[in-house]
């Protein structure tokens, strides 16, 4: 069972049926909203799910930003706190992922790539933080280790972060993506952000069993794949 019909539920489509599994991946698609409503909704509509599924093992999906100094604090992370919480107390059986910045086909601007790649695109300046780093991960990706995982029963009931074992920093993401149209970007870079790092060390062995390679070229590689 499938709640969601994003990019995340999108790439779960297989589990639409499924008996055993419900995959929760009805989010805040905006993780810098501030709206009160954009929360409660995903709460309400949550905590219905684990009250009518109580037979099936819940698949959430959390964020890697909890440990980012610099977003540490958005009501989007707090938010993510509160429903980790609420599946720990309340639902049956569970797994938590938390998931970096995912690439794939989708519409929502908010994505990191999304965003960038729109404003390079139409011309349009943005700003951004000269020493923020941001993980990227390929969606496709994240269902085969989560898939993987979920079926073999690994870390029942506890949280796992799924994310690239590399960040990279925003002015590498910026200058990639020039570098794929072959134009400058109308960018402010910021004397701002931390760099921080995601505990993956759960991940690795599972990564390297399916034969997942997060190589040099990844991110350019991305890029082809999802904007060519």
């Amino acid at each position: 069972m499938i709640i969601g019909n994003g990019l995340v539920a999108n790439a779960f489509k297989e589990y639409k049926s499924s008996p055993k599994f419900l995959v929760f991946a009805s989010g805040v698609s905006n993780s810098k909203s501030s709206l009160p409503k954009d929360y409660q909704r995903e709460k309400e509509l949550l905590n219905l799910a684990i009250q009518d599924n109580q037979d099936k093992t819940l698949v959430y999906f959390s964020t890697c930003s909890i440990k980012d100094p610099d977003l540490a604090s958005t009501d989007y992370v707090i938010h993510k706190i509160e429903m980790e919480d609420l599946i720990k107390k309340n639902a049956s059986s569970f797994h938590i992922f938390r998931l970096s910045n995912l690439a794939g086909f989708s519409q929502n601007k908010n994505t990191i790539l999304n965003f960038f790649n729109y404003k390079i695109c139409h011309d349009l300046p943005f700003e951004y933080w000269k020493n923020a780093e941001r993980n990227i991960i390929d969606v496709t990706d994240v269902f085969r280790i989560v898939d993987y995982v979920i079926q073999n029963n690994i870390l029942l009931n506890q949280t796992m972060n799924v994310a690239n074992p590399s960040n990279y920093t925003v002015s590498y993401i910026v200058r990639c993506l020039e570098s794929f149209y072959q134009k400058k970007a109308l960018a402010l870079e910021r004397e701002r952000g931390v760099p921080y790092r995601i505990d993956v060390s759960y991940m690795l062995p599972v990564i390297e069993f399916l034969g997942i390679r997060f190589a040099e070229n990844y991110l350019p590689e991305l890029l082809k794949k999802y904007y060519s």
